[in-house]
């Protein structure tokens, strides 16, 4: 199963919280509370990127609430004065379960021409590096450069900046060596030119 899922540049990350957070449609009006307190642009602004990571966590997968606030961030930092150039950050989530001694190649293009920024890998436990993975652009490997990484209950991430062209294939090798079935995720992020 391939899945796409569309950014503004930010990572999402939920905790859990007594209260709701804030509505997106209040941002405006917090941080222009916030601006009339803070003297210096830098200190706004990093009011303002704790506001957000405050409402994130009502937000993850809704890519309407999502653009409301990308539209009211960049209303806020021009106001400030700050050129705001916006780039799109897609993510192509890879997942399969392999069942033991099988092996899948799967395939999604580019969205747009850019950088893919980081490759994001979930082994589940019991897969005691048996399960072989590697990521591909065209016909070149860089996740890792060469052969394949093989991890048991991780997931880690590794940060790149690999150009890649629009509707160029970004593919990921997948082989189970294992002798039970793991459901693997490989997450490609890509940041438009």
């Amino acid at each position: 199963m391939v899945e796409r899922h569309r950014g503004v540049g930010f990572r999402v990350s939920q905790e859990e919280r007594e209260e709701e957070p804030p509505v997106v449609a209040d941002i405006e009006r917090l941080a222009q509370l916030m601006l009339a307190e803070f003297k210096t642009t830098g200190d706004a602004l990093a009011s303002i990127k704790a506001l957000t990571q405050s409402v994130i966590g009502g937000l993850h997968g809704n890519t309407d609430r999502l653009d409301e606030l990308s539209r009211g961030l960049v209303s806020l930092a021009e106001g400030l004065g700050v050129q705001v150039v916006t780039k799109q950050i897609e993510m192509i989530r890879y997942q399969q379960a392999l069942a033991s001694g099988a092996g899948v190649r799967m395939y999604e293009p580019s969205p747009f021409t850019g950088h893919i920024t980081a490759v994001t890998i979930h082994w589940p436990g019991g897969c005691n590096a048996l399960v072989d993975i590697a990521v591909w652009h065209g016909t070149r490997p860089f996740c890792p450069a060469e052969g394949f990484l093989a991890l048991n209950d991780a997931t880690p991430t590794y940060e790149f900046n690999e150009p890649v062209k629009k509707d160029e294939e970004i593919w990921v090798n997948m082989a189970n060596a294992s002798a039970f079935t793991h459901t693997i995720t490989v997450t490609v992020s890509v940041k438009e030119e």
